[in-house]
């Protein structure tokens, strides 16, 4: 894979956990709208994460079934306006599979 597509990649990974980040602060401070506005900004990020990532051989050891799992949770908890759920599976779940993959384009570069 080319340099400037690890990158992009790179780039974009931690755009989404600086996002993440702040939706969690905001929702954890009870400020929903905020919350939820950065978290619809941040799920249109990841499918464009997701998009890549799932057509590059480089990350073809990804669990791909786990990826979505967390998605799947995510978008359930959103939809039952459960806040204090949603920044705990942000910050539990989803933060520690972004800084995997942020390892491994560092190891991979």
């Amino acid at each position: 894979m080319e340099i400037n597509r690890l990158e992009t990649i790179y780039s974009l990974n931690i755009d989404i956990l600086n996002e993440t980040t702040q939706a969690v602060a905001n929702f954890r401070k009870q400020n929903i709208y905020c919350g939820t506005k950065i978290f619809q900004e941040l799920i249109q990020k990841i499918q464009s994460l997701l998009s890549i990532l799932l057509n590059e051989d480089f990350f073809s050891n990804i669990n791909q079934e786990y990826i979505l799992s967390i998605l799947n949770d995510l978008m359930n908890t959103q939809e039952n306006e459960d806040n204090v759920l949603l920044a705990d599976l942000l910050e539990l779940q989803f933060t520690p599979f972004l800084l995997d993959l942020q390892n491994m384009i560092r190891e991979g570069e």
